[in-house]
């Protein structure tokens, strides 16, 4: 059951920047009188869809939110979650994806989504998952994540 959406910026490990290398070589014969030549030599920035972006690059943390429990009978709790990317950033640029993932701990595995655009996540809130007992360690992880063209 989910409640509510959210957005979010999604933590993104690591930093940097990306560019071009350009390199000088100036090359004059002693012997003459020729000028000195320039030659240029660029090495391109990773193109961001060339850049895989795979499940492991992703890690999900669950933060339980209410928990109501009725003894025997097991508990309701109330979970959403918050990403990390792992991966380089310049992977997530100007691109949008759907990311699976399994909710686990719970009576039932959930299969949920959320969406990316760059490094800005909606993620749907208030994920119900009914346990057992109220010792259940409730994990998710993700399993797919499709690139898509419209951000959804």
């Amino acid at each position: 059951m989910i409640l509510g959406t959210v957005a979010a910026a999604v933590a993104v490990a690591g930093a940097g920047t990306v560019g071009y290398t350009l390199s000088e070589t100036n090359s004059t014969a002693s012997d003459s009188a020729s000028p000195s030549s320039t030659s240029w030599s660029t090495t391109p920035a990773p193109v961001a869809s060339a850049i895989s972006v795979t499940a492991s690059d992703f890690s999900l943390e669950t933060l339980t939110e209410e928990k109501e429990c009725f003894g025997s009978a097991g508990c309701v709790v109330t979970i959403s979650i918050q990403p990390t990317f792992l991966g380089s950033p310049a992977a997530l640029m100007n691109r949008s994806f759907k990311v699976l993932y399994w909710v686990d701990g719970g009576e039932s595995p959930i299969l949920e989504k959320f969406t990316m655009t760059g490094t800005r996540a909606t993620i749907d809130s208030g994920i119900v998952v009914a346990t057992d007992s109220s010792d259940a360690e409730i994990t998710a992880t993700v399993t797919q994540v499709i690139e898509t063209t419209d951000g959804t």
